[in-house]
């Protein structure tokens, strides 16, 4: 893929394209701690689609021998599946040099080394030669691809009879602020989210937020396509790993959204932003977090 300047945001851009700096002028070390952040705070969204491919896996007697994570960004999905599935060996597919380090950093440090193996991946280029696969998990991944479909059926041509695939793709807006932050213009929140969504729809491929991941995966040859939409409900006092998240979110949109915003909207974001200020996201006692993913979870048919 072409580099862009990605809305740095509960987006994330996970491939290298043979450049040494992260979207947005950041190493990739710093975004791979980014993203290990958000796993963290975005833990019941795994939690859930873990438990959910548990128990097809069970239901349809399928023996998990190997697992494929596509798009691996710091490994965190990977490490969590090969705990979830502990005869399988996973293949953690990631492109960018940093982040395949920590990928088999995080794995040694869990003692999942010898069953996790970071693999250099140019999704753009399709899967590579990979194994049967039993289950297949992609993350915030496959929207930023030219043909998403394509490697859709590869996957499923990758994948043995009964095989399972998770996507876990984009859901409700993220939502923190309260309507009236006590300065500024009533309804920050809800502009701000307006003006990242229109950046990311505008740095991806035409119509890869619109697209209907249940109808792609049917198409592709998958049966049995379940979707919900997992969520994330954090309310004030925010415990300190999600605000530090979310001060971080909004601090990696500042650049990225100065065009987008008026400048009564920069000034409140300014204020947000400046740890000095009682106001700021650093101490606000109002501040919460409600964070959804939309998760599909489909079966090759046997």
């Amino acid at each position: 893929m072409a580099e862009k300047q990605e809305p740095l945001s509960e987006h994330e851009h996970r491939h290298d394209h043979g450049h040494g700096t992260a979207p947005g002028g950041q190493n990739w070390g710093e975004l791979g701690s980014h993203l290990e952040l958000q796993a963290e705070v975005l833990a019941p969204v795994l939690a859930e689609a873990v438990s959910l491919l548990r128990s097809l896996a069970a239901s349809g007697a399928l023996p998990v021998r190997q697992v494929v994570d596509i798009g691996s960004g710091p490994g965190t999905a990977a490490t969590v599946l090969a705990e979830a599935f502990p005869d399988a060996s996973v293949l953690a597919l990631e492109q960018a040099p940093a982040l395949l380090a920590t990928i088999r950093e995080r794995a040694d440090r869990m003692g999942l080394g010898q069953r996790v193996t970071a693999v250099p991946t140019d999704l753009e280029k399709g899967l590579g030669v990979l194994p049967p696969i039993d289950i297949a998990w992609a993350s915030m991944v496959l929207h930023h691809l030219a043909d998403a479909a394509g490697l859709l059926r590869q996957l499923h041509s990758t994948l043995r009879p009964g095989g399972l695939v998770a996507l876990v793709e984009f859901g409700p807006p993220t939502r923190t602020l309260p309507h009236v932050l006590g300065f500024g213009e009533p309804g920050f929140g809800r502009r701000h989210a307006d003006a990242l969504r229109a950046a990311i729809e505008a740095h991806l491929p035409p119509g890869a937020m619109r697209i209907d991941w249940a109808a792609t995966l049917s198409s592709a040859g998958f049966e049995d396509v379940l979707q919900r939409t997992s969520v994330v409900d954090l309310g004030s006092p925010l415990p300190e790993r999600a605000r530090q998240w979310v001060c971080q979110e909004f601090a990696r949109t500042a650049v990225t959204l100065q065009e987008r915003l008026t400048a009564a909207d920069r000034a409140t974001l300014a204020i947000l932003l400046d740890p000095g200020d009682p106001r700021a996201l650093l101490h606000r006692p109002d501040l919460e977090l409600h964070a959804g993913r939309s998760l599909y979870i489909a079966r090759k048919p046997r």
